[in-house]
């Protein structure tokens, strides 16, 4: 959640910090539910999940713990039409962790999630990638006999998955001989699991009118790439075009992505004066101690050191003191051309831009349109 909150924000107007209505779903027995109540003890929150026995195990949990009792619980299938006339709309955040993977019908469950959001919600997705363990798995184990239709457990088994692990030498995203037969039957046998790459999963939520505003992991791959000079090749492409990029070559076993309703802007990078009228406005990821400003020009550079807990990263930079300036004015209120016309150093365009493009896709910054066209 600390994540979300940094870099769930709707174009600057607000963070996802204090969600009035929650939707969980696919609950289980509803041990999201109750940590989301924890956290957010004044909200609103429904859960949903299409076992019957899975929600009546949730009430009875709920029974015995006064502060979650007003949770509400209802017993639905993600993907059944009108699926928000059942459990209400409007939910400022929806998370649906590790269930789309595995329902048979995961483009219609995503078209009713984003019928339940609120229009500057949040919408937090934990789905399969193509390296998924299941993928490889679930080609060889028939080879071997194995019908991997519906849980198959016993000695015979576990030493053909160990032998898979070996043979695989620690590349998957864990040690299938070794999964508790529950974790077991969810994420190696079944009737279906949907492995896909973020660009699948990123083309079905566009259709369900969802847009990726950020991927965690590879928030983390491209953290080093964007403190060096050839991270610029990538411009103009988006903060999703990139991620999609790096999934293909550097592609992951599971996916924790953030969508929302609203499509993100594209700054103008090719154009000077159109960027200048723009502002910035810092997410909230990476907390910064800038130092104080100069009283005299200067162009020697200055160490700067931005941290994050959500992530649990650090970024250290060395930034001229125009640079410095953005972010010590990164509400959003004034332009960049506001800002630097009070620098004593004349800055070149396409530094400039350099500089804003790596900060943009470390989502240390969000860039604004002019407050004209926000209106």
């Amino acid at each position: 959640m600390e994540w979300i909150a940094a870099v769930g924000q709707d174009n600057g107007s607000g963070r996802i910090s204090q969600p009035r209505r929650i939707l969980v779903a696919g609950c289980g027995t509803g041990v999201e539910a109750f940590a989301m109540r924890r956290r957010f003890p004044k909200a609103h929150i429904t859960a949903i999940d299409f076992s019957q026995r899975s929600i009546g195990l949730a009430k009875e949990l709920q029974r015995r713990f006064s502060k979650s009792r007003s949770i509400r619980f209802v017993v639905s299938d993600l993907a059944e039409p009108r699926l928000a006339s059942k459990v209400g709309g409007d939910f400022n955040f929806v998370s649906c962790h590790g269930v789309l993977s595995y329902l048979p019908r995961p483009a219609a469950a995503l078209r009713n999630l984003a019928e339940c959001l609120a229009s500057d919600g949040a919408l937090y997705l934990g789905v399969n990638g193509s390296t998924h363990h299941s993928a490889s798995l679930r080609k060889v184990l028939p080879g071997f006999g194995v019908d991997i239709r519906k849980l198959e457990d016993g000695p015979t088994v576990r030493r053909l998955l160990k032998l898979c692990d070996a043979i695989a030498e620690g590349r998957s995203l864990r040690h299938s001989s070794t999964l508790a037969p529950v974790l077991l039957a969810g994420d190696v046998f079944g009737p279906l699991i949907h492995d896909l790459s973020l660009s699948v999963w990123a083309r079905m939520a566009r259709r369900a009118g969802l847009w990726m505003q950020a991927s965690y992991h590879h928030q983390l791959a491209l953290r080093r790439l964007f403190q060096r000079p050839i991270s610029q090749m990538l411009m103009p492409k988006s903060r999703a075009e990139i991620c999609e990029v790096a999934d293909t070559l550097r592609p992951t076993g599971f996916h924790r992505l953030l969508f929302s309703r609203i499509r993100p802007t594209r700054p103008p990078w090719k154009s000077a004066r159109g960027l200048l009228q723009w502002s910035a406005c810092q997410t909230g990821l990476y907390q910064f101690c800038l130092p104080p400003k100069r009283t005299h020009s200067t162009r020697r550079l200055r160490k700067v050191i931005g941290t994050s807990k959500s992530i649990g990263s650090q970024l250290e930079w060395r930034m001229p003191d125009w640079e410095i300036e953005i972010l010590r004015h990164n509400d959003g209120r004034l332009s960049l051309d506001e800002i630097l016309s009070g620098s004593s150093e004349s800055v070149s365009y396409p530094l400039l831009r350099d500089e804003l493009y790596r900060l943009y896709q470390l989502d240390v910054i969000n860039l604004l349109p002019p407050r004209s066209a926000r209106l």
